[in-house]
């Protein structure tokens, strides 16, 4: 188990790069030197109860290439068919690029990542129904979205040992988002920019066990349409709890997060004014995993998961929902590795009292 760890470096760097794999190289790398190229078809379906779903096929490719000792290179991009009681929607996804830098006498990470306007968007009215329908994030699917505008996100993190056994983390972006149009032919949207400031601790306990906490906040400028002001996000603050413990090769991660979301405004033909009643909800997490390594070919994880939303003037608030899931990774070589999962979810929302969602999805890697 790695010594060190921090989640908050999670949200903010693009490279995908934690704590552990910058502080505990056994050699002159600082950033992970082994590249991977990940193939990874899914399938999800979500139903109400009442004989109505929505399914959503996906497959993602995601490649990470170290380029020195201080950097390394990531690539994301996707095609997503979505289907059902809904209008089907298809198409291929944005890319998104992510450069890492470390810079190890400043135990600075900077970071910047890319969205390239290459997926799917200027939809006929029924197929942006279905986008705004699966990107209600209760769903949980993992192409909420098929194509935005060109969108750039710098970051930076310091990240510090303040003792043998503790690491403070602080760190902030921003993220440009570009104009596109969701709709063809139609409007001009021009979602706000976005800034986050994120502050974090982790604390090794012993010899196998360690414990993180930090807070997020992040700050939303105001969206346009066709240049007038129409929407302006309230902030929101997440405070992230991790404990994780190691059984020889066999670990255990505990996971708890809560995000509170304030008061949006919303346009009126005088400007932005309040919204009269709160709509997205504040929302709570819990997750718990344990990995169990059988052989060096083959080792199987567990979890089990629960979610409760507030419940709001926003369509499907007010759920609780409880998932468990199993995760075998079969290794033939050194080099392949192949990662399944499968999972359920049940629960309810304040529209309906039963819902349910199947996961599943089958990839391959390959390290280099």
């Amino acid at each position: 188990m790695p010594r060190l760890r921090t989640i908050f470096l999670v949200s903010l760097l693009v490279g995908g790069l934690c704590v552990q794999e910058m502080l505990s190289q056994s050699d002159s790398y600082v950033v992970s030197r082994q590249g991977n190229v990940l193939i990874q078809p899914s399938y999800q379906t979500w139903s109400d109860g009442k004989d109505n779903s929505i399914s959503q096929y996906g497959t993602m490719l995601s490649a990470y290439l170290p380029l020195t000792r201080e950097s390394n290179f990531t690539l994301r991009a996707g095609h997503a068919i979505t289907t059902g009681d809904v209008e089907s929607l298809s198409g291929p996804t944005d890319i998104q690029l992510g450069l890492g830098w470390f810079l190890e006498r400043l135990n600075l990470m900077t970071s910047l990542g890319v969205n390239l306007p290459t997926g799917k968007r200027e939809l006929d009215p029924a197929q942006f129904v279905t986008s705004t329908a699966i990107s209600n994030p209760i769903l949980n699917f993992r192409y909420p979205i098929l194509g935005q505008g060109l969108n750039i996100n710098p970051g930076l993190a310091w990240v510090v040992p303040v003792s043998n056994a503790a690491v403070l983390g602080l760190g902030g972006s921003f993220q440009y988002k570009g104009t596109y149009k969701p709709l063809a032919g139609g409007i001009e949207y021009d979602p706000g920019d976005e800034v986050l400031v994120t502050g974090g601790v982790d604390v090794q306990l012993d010899g196998v066990s360690n414990i993180s906490l930090d807070a997020v906040f992040t700050l939303y400028g105001k969206d346009k349409v066709d240049g007038k002001e129409s929407y302006a996000s309230g902030s929101t603050i997440a405070g992230n709890l991790q404990y994780q413990r190691t059984f020889g090769q066999n670990e255990l991660r505990l996971f708890t997060r809560y995000r509170s979301k304030g008061k949006s405004e919303i346009g009126t033909p005088v400007g932005l004014v309040d919204e009269p009643l709160k709509s997205e909800p504040n929302r709570w997490e819990a997750l718990a995993e344990y990995k169990a390594v059988f052989s060096s070919a083959f080792s199987m994880g567990f979890s089990l998961d629960g979610k409760v939303y507030e419940e709001t003037t926003s369509f499907l608030s007010g759920a609780t929902l409880f998932g468990i899931g199993i995760a075998p990774i079969f290794s033939p070589t050194s080099a392949i590795q192949i990662p399944m999962r499968l999972r359920a979810q049940f629960g309810k929302t304040k529209e309906f009292t039963s819902t349910r969602q199947l996961e599943f999805s089958l990839g391959v890697v390959t390290t280099f």
